[in-house]
Protein backbone atom coordinates (compact mmCIF):
# COMPACT_ATOMS: atom_id res chain seq x y z
CA UNK A 1 0.00 0.00 0.00
CA UNK A 2 3.02 2.18 0.89
CA UNK A 3 4.59 1.48 -2.62
CA UNK A 4 1.36 2.21 -4.42
CA UNK A 5 1.28 5.89 -2.51
CA UNK A 6 4.68 6.83 -3.47
CA UNK A 7 4.80 6.09 -6.65
CA UNK A 8 1.16 7.70 -7.32
CA UNK A 9 2.83 10.31 -4.86
CA UNK A 10 5.68 10.93 -7.08
CA UNK A 11 3.40 10.60 -10.80
CA UNK A 12 1.75 13.01 -9.38
CA UNK A 13 4.86 15.58 -8.57
CA UNK A 14 6.28 14.83 -12.10
CA UNK A 15 3.16 15.96 -13.73
CA UNK A 16 2.43 18.96 -12.27
CA UNK A 17 5.85 19.91 -12.41
CA UNK A 18 5.87 19.35 -15.87
CA UNK A 19 3.01 21.29 -16.46
CA UNK A 20 4.50 24.32 -14.66
CA UNK A 21 6.94 24.40 -16.42
CA UNK A 22 5.04 24.17 -19.89
CA UNK A 23 3.01 27.25 -18.66
CA UNK A 24 6.44 29.44 -17.83
CA UNK A 25 7.68 28.67 -21.41
CA UNK A 26 4.33 29.60 -22.63
CA UNK A 27 3.82 32.87 -20.42
CA UNK A 28 7.59 33.67 -21.31
CA UNK A 29 7.33 33.51 -25.22
CA UNK A 30 3.65 35.32 -25.16
CA UNK A 31 6.29 38.50 -24.14
CA UNK A 32 8.14 37.72 -27.25
CA UNK A 33 9.22 41.26 -28.30
CA UNK A 34 10.92 42.51 -31.55
CA UNK A 35 14.46 41.73 -30.62
CA UNK A 36 13.34 37.82 -29.84
CA UNK A 37 11.37 37.38 -33.19
CA UNK A 38 14.56 39.08 -34.92
CA UNK A 39 16.62 36.68 -33.29
CA UNK A 40 14.82 33.81 -33.89
CA UNK A 41 13.99 33.92 -37.54
CA UNK A 42 17.97 34.22 -37.48
CA UNK A 43 18.47 31.19 -35.68
CA UNK A 44 16.58 29.27 -38.14
CA UNK A 45 18.44 30.61 -41.34
CA UNK A 46 21.98 30.34 -39.64
CA UNK A 47 24.32 28.79 -42.08
CA UNK A 48 25.60 26.86 -38.98
CA UNK A 49 25.30 22.62 -38.84
CA UNK A 50 25.83 22.74 -35.26
CA UNK A 51 22.49 25.11 -34.11
CA UNK A 52 19.99 22.64 -33.45
CA UNK A 53 17.37 25.81 -33.68
CA UNK A 54 15.48 25.77 -30.22
CA UNK A 55 15.19 29.24 -30.38
CA UNK A 56 12.99 29.21 -33.75
CA UNK A 57 11.94 25.83 -32.51
CA UNK A 58 10.02 27.55 -28.94
CA UNK A 59 9.35 30.54 -31.39
CA UNK A 60 7.25 28.48 -33.84
CA UNK A 61 5.48 26.37 -31.53
CA UNK A 62 3.94 29.11 -28.71
CA UNK A 63 1.67 32.13 -29.80
CA UNK A 64 2.31 35.64 -29.21
CA UNK A 65 0.64 38.30 -27.19
CA UNK A 66 1.57 41.01 -29.47
CA UNK A 67 -0.85 40.95 -32.79
CA UNK A 68 1.98 42.12 -35.10
CA UNK A 69 4.85 39.57 -34.10
CA UNK A 70 1.90 37.06 -33.89
CA UNK A 71 1.01 37.52 -37.39
CA UNK A 72 4.98 37.58 -38.43
CA UNK A 73 4.54 33.91 -36.74
CA UNK A 74 2.10 32.03 -38.51
CA UNK A 75 3.20 33.45 -41.50
CA UNK A 76 6.89 32.06 -40.94
CA UNK A 77 4.85 28.71 -39.95
CA UNK A 78 3.56 29.29 -43.84
CA UNK A 79 6.93 29.71 -45.23
CA UNK A 80 8.43 26.64 -43.21
CA UNK A 81 4.74 24.54 -44.70
CA UNK A 82 5.70 25.74 -47.90
CA UNK A 83 9.52 24.80 -48.47
CA UNK A 84 10.17 21.40 -46.93
CA UNK A 85 13.18 21.23 -44.89
CA UNK A 86 15.55 18.62 -46.94
CA UNK A 87 18.43 16.35 -45.43
CA UNK A 88 21.33 19.40 -46.02
CA UNK A 89 19.06 22.42 -44.59
CA UNK A 90 16.27 23.39 -42.79
CA UNK A 91 14.71 25.46 -45.49
CA UNK A 92 16.00 26.00 -49.20
CA UNK A 93 16.99 29.20 -50.53
CA UNK A 94 14.01 30.19 -51.53
CA UNK A 95 12.68 30.22 -48.15
CA UNK A 96 15.49 31.51 -46.60
CA UNK A 97 14.79 34.89 -48.70
CA UNK A 98 11.22 35.21 -47.85
CA UNK A 99 12.10 34.62 -44.25
CA UNK A 100 15.01 37.84 -44.90
CA UNK A 101 12.34 39.63 -46.36
CA UNK A 102 10.27 39.18 -43.38
CA UNK A 103 12.84 39.62 -41.05
CA UNK A 104 13.97 43.37 -43.16
CA UNK A 105 9.76 44.07 -42.13
CA UNK A 106 9.89 43.26 -38.90
CA UNK A 107 13.05 45.65 -38.35
CA UNK A 108 11.02 48.30 -40.27
CA UNK A 109 8.03 48.16 -38.38
CA UNK A 110 7.55 50.82 -35.52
Amino acid sequence: MNTIFVVCLILVVFIVFFAWASNQAKAKHAKFDKSDVLSALKNLIADDSTNNHDEFDMFISWPINDSYLESIRKRTREIIAKYKPTANCAIPAAGIREIEELMIEVQNHA
